[in-house]
């Protein structure tokens, strides 16, 4: 059932009327309580500054926390400034024990004053302010209409000896500082009420064209959505079609790397089963990136990490003794286990030591090593290390950057891929001593 658009009109007008009230509500109450927090500032200041002046020209507290005293001209000069200056009506002074050591009216002299911020300004020397109930400042009905009240740290070498509690009179200041506001808030009233007016105006005038531009927008984000469904389907279709002719390409090579065996020795034979070798490893590679493109990873609780690199470098030993090279892992003797897919952390393993293999001189040993707390797998070699230049874009896609050694630029994306479907964290620098290290660290609430 559809709702007619004269009452939908009414309906929107009704709103904005309703959120300009709310508006102007919300702006008076803000400007009160910013009246509140700028007096408090202002009184704050005050009460500070005025500690700090009578602690400076007098020894109210001796270095022990003692009240010595304010006595005769002097306290009437004290009090005198601190009425026409500082607009104190009333000062008390409490020593470390909680004891009123000096109260301007007498009320509360000699008594132990037990009050939080008392504690507080003698604990973490803090001063805090905040308005008092006229009722209970001990000054009757001389008190006046707003009053705050301070409790201020007296310090001596950097410790509270003492801390004065301060009665100051804001009536004035409130007043000045809500006039400001109330010219602030009718401005803003103004402004309010009349965007509020020209809203009405605008929106009564073009609701009938945004009507009709909406059907044209429906129309436009129907045709969007189609094209994103069309573009997800072609994206689909081209990973398809690299995994499924990475697939069909392994049965030729296969076939090709037969036939180059069986040829005689000779340098033109080794040059094509190198090419071979290369081409096959590009295809797993290719195969690799599809499968982590489509998420086609389980990730199951238990996956051994020293159970994975003993498999990946057992299988790549061969691979390192024929290009002249060692082959060496450190583990613990007990299970890393992870939360992760077995086959894509080898892979990315794999990828890793092939990388270590192709940069590192002839005659050095490339370390794997498995680490328990956090669980990490670690390949570090004695190559040329990682060019500063280089690490922005090592794990990029096809970046060649250190992987020009015959390799696509594949490799340490699968890495990061795999790091990436993992929750895991994959990272190069260069090894002490020379060489580079790579670290793909695992999060520690997944091990165990």
């Amino acid at each position: 059932m559809s709702v007619p658009a004269g009452r939908r009109d009414r309906f929107l007008v009704a709103v904005i009327v309703a959120v300009t009230l709310v508006a102007l509500a919300a702006g008076y109450l803000a400007s009160r309580a910013l009246t509140q927090r700028v007096t408090q500032a202002h009184a704050l200041t005050l009460a500070r500054d005025f500690t700090d002046a009578l602690a400076g020209a007098l020894t109210v507290f001796d270095g022990d926390g003692r009240f010595v005293g304010i006595e005769g001209g002097e306290r009437d000069a004290v009090l005198r400034f601190a009425r026409r200056v500082a607009h104190i009506d009333r000062m008390l002074a409490i020593g470390p024990d909680r004891v009123v050591a000096f109260d301007s009216t007498g009320g509360k002299t000699g008594q132990r004053y037990d009050k939080s911020y008392i504690d507080a300004a003698l604990s973490h020397a803090a001063a805090t302010v905040m308005f008092a109930d006229p009722d209970d400042t001990g000054l009757g009905e001389d008190a006046a209409v707003s009053i705050t009240e301070a409790y201020v740290p007296v310090l001596r070498n950097g410790r509270p000896v003492g801390v004065f509690e301060l009665y100051l009179d804001v009536t004035d200041t409130m007043a000045s500082v809500a006039s400001v506001f109330a010219i602030a808030f009718t401005t803003f009233a103004a402004a309010v009420l009349a965007a509020t007016a020209v809203a009405v105006v605008l929106v009564h005038r073009s609701l009938r064209r945004r009507r009709e531009a909406l059907y044209q927008m429906q129309a436009l984000r129907d045709a969007a959505e189609e094209a994103r469904r069309a573009l997800e389907r072609a994206i689909d279709q081209q990973k398809r079609f690299t995994a499924n002719a990475a697939h069909e390409l392994r049965t030729p090579l296969a076939v090709l790397r037969a036939r180059i065996d069986g040829q005689p020795p000779s340098p033109e034979r080794d040059a094509l089963q190198r090419d071979v070798d290369r081409m096959a490893r590009l295809v797993e590679q290719l195969l690799a990136v599809a499968r982590l493109e489509a998420r086609q990873v389980t990730l199951s609780d238990g996956v051994d990490l020293v159970a994975v690199a003993r498999d990946t470098v057992a299988r790549l030993f061969p691979l390192a003794l024929s290009n002249g090279r060692d082959l060496a892992l450190t583990a613990p003797d007990r299970p890393v286990t992870v939360r992760g897919d077995a086959f894509a952390l080898e892979d990315a393993l794999r990828n890793l030591i092939d990388n270590a293999l192709r940069h590192g001189p002839p005659g050095e040993t490339v370390e794997v090593t498995v680490c328990a707390d956090p669980p990490a797998l670690e390949v570090a070699d004695r190559g040329p290390g990682v060019p500063a230049a280089v690490r922005p874009h090592l794990f990029e896609p096809f970046s060649r950057g250190v992987d020009s050694k015959g390799g696509a630029g594949l490799g340490l994306a699968i890495v990061a891929e795999t790091a990436a479907i993992h929750d895991a964290v994959v990272a190069a620098d260069d090894r002490p001593g020379g060489g580079a290290r790579f670290r793909l660290s695992f999060a520690l609430g997944e091990h165990r």
